[in-house]
């Protein structure tokens, strides 16, 4: 599977917000626990837990064909990524800018769409 930076931009967007997806509800679960039974979400919040982006307080528990998440977060890191990226103008000025150069998001290396996002978001601000 390759990762998708819209869906990663979209995850992080929900998990700064609160919002939950898929919430698993028990009388002896936390209360912010997240159960995934998408492959493709799994994937991503695996893969952005190594990128030191998002953590959680326990490890996944698997129940009922799906993954448990309790008490997903951002990290600093996570936090500092998601200030780039979650300007909607600045996201789709990092992705024409790739567009003209014939490439796709998921065609550049992470450190390399930090940077980007980061001049694209001085300038958006008016420093250089």
């Amino acid at each position: 599977m390759i990762r998708d930076m819209n869906f990663v931009r979209e995850l992080l967007d929900e998990i700064a917000k609160g919002k939950e997806r898929g919430v698993f509800h028990k009388e002896d679960a936390p209360e912010k626990t997240i159960l995934s039974l998408d492959n493709k979400e799994n994937y991503h919040l695996e893969i952005l837990r190594q990128a030191g982006l998002i953590d959680w307080y326990e490890k996944p528990a698997y129940r009922n064909s799906g993954q448990l998440y309790d008490n997903i977060r951002l990290t600093w890191e996570g936090q500092e990524y998601y200030a780039l990226t979650k300007n909607f103008d600045v996201w789709m000025q990092v992705e024409a800018h790739l567009k003209t150069c014939g490439l796709r998001v998921e065609e550049v290396s992470f450190e390399m769409l930090k940077d980007l996002a980061t001049q694209k978001l001085r300038q958006t601000i008016g420093l250089k």
